[in-house]
C-alpha cells in the first residue's frame, strides 16, 4: 500500500492528467451545443478558430516513420524532402506518441515512405492502441503479410490500413510505382487484412486522365470485390516530384463532378480531405491536422516545409503553442498551399522557412 502522502500526490496527479481531456470532451461539444447539426453561422467559424481550436488538440498527428520505400511512384511527394542521417529511434517514437495521447490527440497516422520498412512498426502500432490511440497507415503492401497482419489483430485496438493502388489494371500500377509485381502484392495485402477482419480501403491515387477513362468506378468495383471499407479518392498534390506539374490539379469543373459521383457511393468511395475540394480549406491551417518529419521535426503538413520546432529539443506541447501564435494561422490562410499558392511552390527548394 501507498503511504498516505504519496497515494494524495497519484490522486492529484490522476486528476491533473485526467482534467484536459474533460476540457477536450466539453470544448468538442461547444459547437453541438450551440448550432446543434447545422452549419456554422459566418460570423461563428472565425471566432471559434481564434478562441477556442487553439485550445483543442489536433484531431489527427502524422507521424512519417522513415523516407526510404522501395517504390518509385512518379507522383512521390516527399521524394525532394531532405533526408538526414539519423531517423527517430524506437524510444524516440514512443515517447511521441506518449506525448500525444497525453495531450488528447484521437489519430495517430505512420507515414513515410513506407512505413512498414521500420522493423519497429508493430511494436509502435501496439503502443499507440495501448494509449487508446487509433492508429492508421497507408502502405505499398510489399510488406503486409499474413504474420503481420496477425500481430496488428493481436494489438486488439482501432487501426485502419490503407493499401496504395494508382490503378485498377496490373500493369498500370506496376508501372506508374516502377516496381514489378506490386500490384498483386497489393492486393495480397488486402486480403491477409479482410481474412483477419482489419479495416482496409483502397487509397486510389486518381489523375485526371484515369477519371476520364472511367477508371474511378474500375476501381471502385474492384473493391468491392476485394471486400474492403472504402476507397480514398487522393488526387495529385503538386509537391515533390509534381511540384511545376500545374496541368495535373483537378480543375473546378472537374472536381464538381468528381463530387457528384463519390455522392452516389454513399460514403464507399470518398475524398481524402473533403474541405480541401468543397472549399478549399486547409486542415492544417484549420489546425486540425500536424505532421512530425521522421526526424522530429513539426510542420503543419508534409507539403508545407517549414519547420516549427523539433521534438528532440522541446516538448510537443511548446511547439504547438508557438506554431498555432504564428501568422499564418490567424485565419488569412486557409486554402491548401500546394494548390492554390504558386509563390509557395515556387520556393519550394529555396533556403530557409517559407511564410505567406
Amino acid at each position: 500500500m501507498k503511504p498516505p502522502h504519496r497515494a494524495a500526490k497519484a490522486s492529484i496527479k490522476s486528476w491533473k492528467n485526467s482534467l484536459p481531456q474533460k476540457t477536450i470532451r466539453v470544448l468538442r461539444q461547444f459547437k453541438t451545443v450551440l448550432f446543434g447539426s447545422k452549419p456554422l453561422p459566418d460570423f461563428a467559424q472565425p471566432l471559434l478558430q481564434r478562441f477556442v481550436r487553439p485550445l483543442l488538440p489536433p484531431r489527427i498527428i502524422i507521424i512519417s516513420l522513415t523516407y526510404d520505400c522501395q517504390a518509385n511512384c512518379k507522383h512521390c511527394g516527399v521524394v525532394t524532402s531532405e533526408k538526414q542521417a539519423q531517423e527517430l529511434t524506437t524510444l524516440e517514437v514512443m515517447e511521441i506518441i506518449d506525448q500525444v495521447a497525453v495531450m488528447g490527440t484521437g489519430t495517430i497516422y505512420f507515414s513515410g515512405g513506407e512505413p512498414l520498412l521500420r522493423r519497429d512498426f508493430a511494436r509502435l502500432v501496439r503502443a499507440a492502441v495501448d494509449r487508446r490511440c487509433r492508429v492508421q497507415f497507408d502502405t505499398n503492401g510489399l510488406l503486409l503479410d499474413g504474420d503481420l497482419a496477425r500481430q496488428l489483430k493481436a494489438c486488439n485496438g482501432e487501426i485502419l490500413v490503407g493499401v496504395s493502388l494508382d490503378s485498377p489494371e496490373r500493369q498500370a500500377h506496376d508501372r506508374h510505382r516502377g516496381v514489378e509485381g506490386i500490384f498483386d502484392a497489393a492486393l495480397s495485402a488486402i486480403e491477409h487484412c479482410v481474412c483477419e477482419e482489419i479495416p482496409v480501403d483502397i487509397s486510389y491515387y486518381l489523375t485526371r486522365d484515369a477519371f476520364a477513362r472511367g477508371e474511378l468506378e474500375d476501381t471502385i468495383r474492384l473493391g468491392r470485390e476485394l471486400s474492403v471499407d472504402g476507397v480514398r479518392i487522393i488526387t495529385p498534390a503538386l509537391s515533390g516530384r509534381l511540384i511545376e506539374r500545374h496541368d495535373l490539379a483537378f480543375l473546378p469543373q472537374e472536381e464538381l463532378e468528381l463530387m457528384k459521383r463519390l455522392k452516389a457511393e454513399e460514403g464507399f468511395a470518398f475524398l481524402e480531405h473533403r474541405d480541401v475540394y468543397t472549399n478549399h480549406r486547409c486542415p492544417s491551417f484549420d489546425m486540425e491536422l500536424i505532421y512530425i518529419s521522421p526526424y522530429g521535426d513539426i510542420q503543419p503538413c508534409i507539403y508545407v516545409p517549414t519547420t516549427f520546432g523539433n521534438l528532440r529539443e522541446e516538448p510537443l506541447t511548446s511547439i504547438l503553442k508557438r506554431m498555432w501564435r504564428d501568422r499564418i494561422f490567424k485565419g488569412e490562410n486557409v486554402q491548401c498551399l500546394a494548390h492554390c499558392n504558386r509563390p509557395f511552390r515556387s520556393s519550394w527548394r529555396a533556403p530557409g522557412p517559407w511564410r505567406p
